[in-house]
């Protein structure tokens, strides 16, 4: 993964103020550069704890029914934009799908087919 993850605080991405990168492995595979991002500078975390201070008190005095009923809304909207996410989280050209059991040194790569529109639907709902 190239791309930098972007700061959201207050409600707003912000761009990387630094220059130095790093690379966020993937725990399971330290092969796998999961993220890559900016370290945050210490000005950074100053406003965003400003801004997390300045939510706090609305968000503290929201019941918990009123929080829940929010946070059930962001599920919904995510639900009903699913299809959406999907697509352009599947617009890569390529995945590598990894199995790794610990049993043997041995590799082996699978060319699939292009899936078509009945079969999504047919297994859309399957879950592994």
């Amino acid at each position: 993964m190239s791309e930098l993850i972007p700061r959201f605080v207050a409600g707003h991405f912000h761009a990387q103020a630094g220059t130095t990168v790093r690379d966020q492995l993937n725990p399971s595979d330290t092969r796998d550069v999961a993220s890559r991002f900016v370290p945050t500078s210490t000005a950074e975390v100053a406003d965003a704890v400003a801004a997390a201070s300045a939510a706090a008190p609305g968000w503290r005095a929201t019941t918990g029914p009123a929080r829940a009923d929010r946070l059930y809304a962001w599920g919904e909207a995510i639900a009903a934009r699913a299809e959406a996410l999907a697509q352009a989280i599947m617009a890569d050209a390529e995945y590598e799908i990894a199995v790794r059991l610990g049993r043997a040194k041995t590799r082996a790569h699978y060319l699939t087919c292009d899936l078509g529109r009945n079969y999504i639907a047919v297994n859309a709902n399957y879950r592994s």
